[in-house]
């Protein structure tokens, strides 16, 4: 009975909470609470509201796109006892569906010490914190990577609708030109591109990619945790100008590799003079002024990281 537990299930709409929640009901080990913070915004303030209502000992964070296996919770609890009283988080890995690989993941929380160094406003409110208590000689331990899905406390789906998806790698690629230790999500744009090129039609791979476009070309990063109470204009032109176009999948292999160009043909009704226009509003770049163009997909250029995208051939019908 782990009465000296608590779990916090932060959700923001999620269509996977209920799933989240029957999963957490299954683990091995019982007796500990189980709290949801719902629709708390910014992030750094759903985590705060883990610090400020928390009454026991240890406290878990789950976000509601996790879905943890059965033993998840019983498995973080016997890691964070068994270590040295300074240790103040232990962290557990998740599988990623949306990159097909291991992500740190879900963490458990000693809060007699983590109460001591509240949440803040930054890019990544966790990290800022982690190098607080770093500093005043706590510790943060974290398992050893799993080689593969099986060895992971759970899977981690946060690309469960078009808004999340799009959402989910603007801001990846925000935090990829800005945060030193996230480069390693540069070799992902390629990967999204030829995702979205092999089913150019499916609306999560669509949005991924339109995303992505997003967090790449925005002139300026705000230097703020994500908001998903804020109203997200990409997102709205992209869904207003884009959504409904209907491209050929043929088309899109039609470009040599020698020419890294990709063929488009739009059926919709909608003026391609506002087609373009909403393309500039998200790619923040100078829109082009003819009808059949080669145009520059995206350049983020960002401590010294420069990423060249692709060039996208437009066949307008």
């Amino acid at each position: 009975m782990l009465n000296n537990l608590t779990v916090f299930v932060i959700e923001t709409g999620e269509p996977s909470l209920d799933e989240c929640l029957s999963k957490l009901k299954k683990q091995t080990v019982s007796g500990f609470h189980t709290k949801i913070i719902s629709n708390v915004c910014p992030m750094w303030r759903a985590f705060q509201s883990m610090l400020d209502m928390c009454e026991t000992e240890y406290f878990v964070q789950v976000d509601a796109d996790m879905l943890l296996h059965v033993n998840a919770i019983e498995t973080l609890y016997e890691r964070i006892t068994k270590q040295p009283s300074n240790t103040a988080i232990s962290v557990a890995w998740l599988w990623d569906v949306d990159i097909n690989r291991q992500i740190q993941g879900v963490k458990i929380y000693k809060h007699s010490i983590c109460v001591d160094f509240p949440y803040s406003d930054s890019l990544s409110c966790e990290i800022n914190q982690v190098k607080r208590m770093k500093r005043l000689g706590f510790d943060v331990d974290v398992m050893d990577m799993p080689e593969h899905q099986d060895g992971c406390a759970g899977i981690h789906h946060p690309s469960q609708s078009p808004e999340m998806a799009f959402r989910r790698w603007e801001r990846s690629m925000l935090k990829m030109r800005r945060l030193p230790w996230m480069k390693w999500l540069s070799v992902y744009p390629s990967r999204i591109l030829k995702q979205f090129m092999d089913d150019p039609n499916d609306p999560i791979k669509r949005s991924k990619l339109f995303g992505l476009i997003s967090g790449l070309s925005q002139a300026s990063i705000d230097e703020s945790e994500a908001d998903y109470s804020i109203k997200n204009e990409a997102f709205d032109n992209y869904s207003q100008f884009f959504s409904e176009l209907e491209l050929n999948p043929a088309t899109t292999h039609q470009a040599t590799h020698h020419s890294n160009v990709l063929s488009f043909s739009s059926h919709a009704s909608r003026p391609i003079s506002n087609v373009l226009e909403s393309f500039h509003i998200i790619l923040n770049q100078r829109a082009p002024e003819t009808n059949d163009l080669i145009w520059l997909f995206a350049r983020a250029i960002r401590d010294d990281l420069y990423l060249t995208m692709s060039t996208f051939y437009f066949e307008i019908n």
